[in-house]
């Protein structure tokens, strides 16, 4: 199609909870494997972020991450890639490889 290659999907379905400081999102998504992964997303108050320190916001942060806990929502858990970057695949095109978007030389 218009020389673009499929490379995945996934579906996602999401739960989301407003709090006066911050929104939690909880992800459940199915690749097209059919695997399913969960995933929560902690997202301070865009309107008052700007009125905290790194510190601050980190803070805010980690007692939520607190709270989670007995659900195994810790800081050590904490994911550092997009759903993009998790579910992308490598494809090979003869002699470049087009790894997540980029591509590079063999």
């Amino acid at each position: 199609m218009m020389g673009f290659t499929f490379n995945f999907s996934i579906w996602k379905s999401c739960h989301i909870y407003n709090f006066k400081d911050a929104t939690l999102v909880f992800y459940t998504v199915r690749d097209d494997s059919n695997k399913l992964d969960h995933f929560v997303e902690i997202e301070l108050d865009e309107n008052n972020i700007h009125n905290l320190t790194l510190q601050q916001a980190w803070d805010k942060i980690r007692n939520y991450e607190e709270i989670l806990s007995p659900l195994g929502i810790t800081h050590r858990h904490r994911l550092t890639k997009s759903l993009y970057e998790m579910y992308v695949k490598d494809i090979n095109y003869g002699e470049k490889l087009i790894e997540s978007g980029i591509a590079k030389n063999s």
